[in-house]
């Protein structure tokens, strides 16, 4: 398959890419079928009554091995690729002119809740961190292999900025970034941008007025009332409001350092799925 645009992998998707399969690879059940049909070879040759049933068991046995060893030679060679991984390139390919041409983004009201307060989540990471005047970025950027486009550029760092729903998602004692989550997509940025460093900042934020009000309706007919009341309303927005806390207990950043030679992976991880796509 040949596709006008080439795949680079996009830094929120790294750790997709590198999981690890869950089944045995090819190569490897090729070798075993290998050894056990030499086995059964030699046991055949060892055998000093050939006309026994056992004997006749074995030898059928040996000739269906031998009609599965082209096939399972021929898969051996093939790329050996994660589910989770293989649907990332079919996400890929679909979003291509030669086929649909268009993305599926995920919506739900966390992240309708993470792209309304954006912008404010970095003017408060801004001012508590001390960042100074910074806006959103908004450049998507590009290398060999890899894409993406990081929420702030710092001289020293990349930011990415996590607006969570409410104190149950705001990971308050937590202190380190899994390098199989967001761990990869910080690698990735510092990567793209060259910088030494990765932060990860969660905000705790108010929600919008009108995601209040929406909540406050589903609670109300939850309820099975004919009407808002005013206790009701006041108590959900009670519930999604922030701002009443100290800053200590609605931002957080976790900080990752840049390791050149993990990258390396990628490299390798990207070259075998431009290969992929050329099988299919």
């Amino acid at each position: 398959m040949r596709l006008k645009n080439n795949f680079y992998a996009r830094c929120s998707s790294i750790g997709a890419i590198l999981s690890e399969p869950k089944t045995k690879h090819p190569k490897t059940i090729y070798e075993d079928h290998v050894e056990s049909l030499l086995s059964n070879r030699l046991k055949a040759d060892q055998t000093s009554n050939k006309e026994t049933a056992t004997y006749k068991k074995l030898v059928a046995k040996i000739a269906d091995m031998e009609a599965q060893t082209d096939l399972l030679k021929l898969n051996s060679e093939k790329l050996h690729l994660s589910k989770t991984c293989i649907e990332v390139i079919y996400d890929f390919i679909k979003e291509q002119p030669e086929f649909y041409g268009r993305s599926v983004n995920f919506r739900s009201k966390y992240t309708e809740k993470g792209n309304a307060m954006e912008d404010q989540s970095i003017g408060l990471a801004a001012s508590y961190f001390g960042w100074g005047d910074v806006k959103k970025n908004t450049v998507r950027k590009y290398n060999d292999y890899l894409t993406g486009e990081a929420d702030v550029v710092l001289a020293g760092s990349i930011e990415d900025i996590k607006n969570s729903w409410s104190q149950k998602t705001f990971p308050l004692f937590g202190t380190d970034i899994p390098i199989d989550g967001y761990g990869w997509q910080g690698q990735g940025y510092m990567e793209l941008y060259d910088k030494p460093q990765f932060g990860l900042v969660y905000t705790l934020m108010d929600a919008p007025e009108r995601m209040v009000d929406r909540e406050a309706r589903i609670k109300m007919y939850e309820l099975e009332l004919d009407d808002m009341e005013a206790d009701l309303y006041d108590e959900v927005k009670e519930s999604m409001t922030y701002s009443n806390f100290p800053l200590e207990l609605r931002i957080k950043r976790y900080q990752l350092d840049r390791d050149h030679k993990c990258m390396d992976a990628v490299k390798y991880r990207v070259d075998d799925i431009r290969k992929f796509i050329e099988q299919l």
